[in-house]
C-alpha cells in the first residue's frame, strides 16, 4: 500500500511518497523544491513497533545528513563528517 502526495507552500513544493514494506516498517521519501529551484530529498525508514527510525537527507549543494528518528520524539542529525546535532 503506498501513498503519493504534493503540497504546495510558501517554502516550496513539497512531493512525498509512503509505503509499508513487508516488516510492517514504513518508509518515507521527499522531495522540497523551492521557489528558487533548489532541491532537498529525503528518505526515511520508520519502525512499525515504536516509531523510531532512521534515513538521510541531501541537501541541494549535494550535503548529505544521516538522521536517526527517537521514539520519544527527539532526533539526532550528523553531517558526512560525524559532526552531530539533535
Amino acid at each position: 500500500m503506498s501513498i503519493t502526495g504534493m503540497l504546495e507552500t510558501p517554502g516550496g513544493t513539497i512531493d512525498v511518497e509512503a509505503y509499508l514494506n513487508e516488516d510492517s516498517s514504513m518508509t518515507v521519501k521527499f522531495s522540497l523544491t523551492t521557489p528558487e529551484g533548489r532541491v532537498v530529498k529525503g528518505k526515511f525508514s520508520i519502525s512499525s513497533d515504536d516509531g523510531s527510525g532512521e534515513g538521510e537527507i541531501i541537501d541541494s549543494d549535494g550535503n548529505t545528513y544521516r538522521v536517526v528518528l527517537r521514539a520519544d520524539g527527539t532526533y539526532e542529525i550528523c553531517d558526512s563528517s560525524g559532526r552531530c546535532s539533535s
